[in-house]
Parts: structure tokens; sequence; C-alpha cells
């Protein structure tokens, strides 16, 4: 174990963002390279009448407004004359809106102004049966996150809001596609590739459904949960990325039907986290099938670990790793496994 462990000290840099100047905050991956929420309309009422008590409450309006790099900058959002970019669209946009992307590539040249900020009940949508091939939204931009300070981010993922069918690029330092610090926001069908430090970024108390989206070649981590985040990552492909998935700190999320394969390590699991896996595939990573130190706590239930290069299960925690639904003596392991 000794020859190991001095390797998972430094695991722990991989959540640690400082609040302060350029040099102070960095993610270390030297080893693998309330929003505002609209009131809702009030109930009509008639001369000289009671409301009825059993009246449903109103629902926001559903409304889709439509963008298009090619198109004039005075358009007007409607399917005839689109808004030139999303950030015009965002501007217009009330809880139950759709903003539908025409294909193309949105960037700061095209007339983005980043961090796009996803407000609750917002629905950014491309091409989702493509995972959004051709719907193209490249670059970042400064974001000051509540809890982590300054970050590089395309999109931040309010509660309620959903981001489906598009392609997510941030190559900027430190840059993440899709920041997630609160609530529930929907994440299915997308492609992040080449994002300098992950694909997705939960934290604090967010629980976000992560869904059917591929991660590829991202430098950092494909998703990354930390602080008391949660939520669901749910049949995504997470390939040839630094660490595929990265726990850490107090972290409960579920992983179900993923396919982690051909990362420097497929998972990370590190502080108090108590992430739950299930019937993933863990194949092919560089090095370690998952890793688990410090005193984090996963659920290992009936995923498929095969052909990791070092280890399929390397434990430097401080607890034995308790493993159902699978025969140890088929996988190479280090540490206590029971």
């Amino acid at each position: 174990m000794k020859r190991h462990f001095s390797r998972f000290i430094v695991l722990g840099s991989l959540f640690l963002l400082s609040s302060c100047s350029d040099s102070e905050w960095t993610v270390s991956i030297k080893r693998n390279h309330p929003p505002d929420r609209p009131e809702p309309p009030a109930p009509e009422k008639s001369i000289g009448s009671v409301p009825s008590p059993d009246r449903p409450p109103a629902q926001p309006s559903v409304t889709t407004l439509y963008v298009d790099p090619q198109a004039d900058s005075i358009g007007t959002g409607t399917e005839a004359e689109p808004f030139q970019t999303i950030t015009q669209a965002l501007s217009q946009v009330s809880s139950g809106t759709t903003i539908q992307l025409r294909p193309g590539s949105y960037t700061s040249n095209s007339g983005e102004t980043f961090p796009l900020i996803l407000k609750s009940g917002v629905t950014l949508r491309g091409e989702p049966s493509s995972r959004g091939k051709g719907f193209e939204i490249t670059g970042g931009g400064k974001f000051l996150s509540p809890s982590w300070a300054g970050q590089n981010v395309t999109i931040v993922a309010q509660p309620g809001s959903t981001v489906v069918g598009l392609t997510l690029k941030n190559a900027n330092t430190r840059g993440s596609a899709v920041w997630v610090e609160a609530g529930s926001p929907t994440i299915v069908n997308n492609t992040f590739i080449g994002n300098n430090r992950e694909g997705v970024f939960v934290s604090t108390t967010a629980t976000p459904i992560v869904r059917d989206n591929l991660f590829n070649q991202n430098q950092g981590n494909g998703v990354s949960f930390t602080r008391d985040s949660g939520g669901l990552l749910e049949r995504n492909i997470i390939r040839d990325s630094g660490y595929g998935v990265a726990i850490g700190e107090r972290a409960t999320p579920k992983l179900t039907n993923n396919q982690i394969i051909q990362n420097l390590d497929g998972l990370v699991i590190v502080g108090n986290s108590r992430p739950t896996l299930r019937q993933n595939l863990i194949a092919n990573n560089k090095r370690d099938g998952i890793v688990v130190a410090g005193d984090a706590q996963p659920i290992l239930q009936e995923n498929v670990l095969r052909e990791n290069r070092q280890f399929d299960l390397h434990n430097a925690s401080t607890q034995p790793l308790k493993v159902t639904g699978i025969d140890l003596a088929t996988l190479k392991v280090d540490g206590r496994v029971e």
C-alpha cells in the first residue's frame, strides 16, 4: 500500500479552487494533464365574483424563440426572423421559454457574451438525436461563483433549466462547459469535447440529471461532483479524458449504466463522498478503473470492471471497499476489498 498511497495525497487538490488570484486558483490536473424567478400571472377575476378555490394555478406560458448565427442582427426571435445570437434570446426569456438553435457555430466572434446564464425553466436546444452535431457553442467567460469565486464557464445552468442537443467546448484555461451550483437542471443528449477542465461541474447542493451525453477528450475530468452535490449521472459515454468522473468532499451522486472508458483513471472518489455506482462499464482506462482515497465510501453494485491497465479497483482509503455483484477473483485489486 505504501508504494501507491503517495499518489493520492494530491487528489484532494482536484477540488480546491481558491478564491484568490489567478496564480493561486487552479485545478490539479498535472497528473492527467436564487435565480430571479418571474412572478406567476395573477388569476383572472370577474367583477362581483369570488375566485374559485378549485381553479388550478396559472402556468408559465410556453414560448419558442429561434436563433440562427447567420441571421440578420435585427431579428425578432420568430421562426421567420430569428435572433442572431443566444445572448439576444436570453435577454427576452421567461420561465417556460425554449430557445431553439439552428445549425451553426456560436462563439464570441459571432456575437455571444459568455457565460450564457440559462434562467430557471428555460430550455436551450439544438438537435438531441445527433447529440448536438453541427450545433456548436465554443468559448467561455468569467463567472463569479457564489462558492468558488472566479471561474471560466460556457453555460451556467440555473435550477429547472435544460441543456439539450448541443456540442459544447471551452478550451480556455480552467474552462468548464456547464456549471451547476443550485437546483436540478437537466443536461441531456449533448457532446462535451475538448474542455480544458471538465464538461460538467456540479457543486454545493445541486442535483442535476445528466443523461445520454458524450464526454470526449476533456483534459481535466468528464464530470466533477463536489461539496454536498448529488443528482443522477446515467447512460453517458465518458472517454479519453483525465479522470472520467471525479467525486469529492461530501458528494452523493448516483451513477447508473454509464460507459467510463479509455480515460487516465475511470473514477476518482475522495473526501467523505458517498456515491452509488450501479451497473456501469468501467474498462480500458490507462491506469485504474476505480480509485478510492480519504474517507470516501462508495456503494459499488453490479459494475463491470475489466482491462484497466494497472488496477480495476485501487483502494487507498481508510475503509475496506464493499463490493456486490462482482467476482473479485477476476479483478486486479489493490487495497482492502470485501
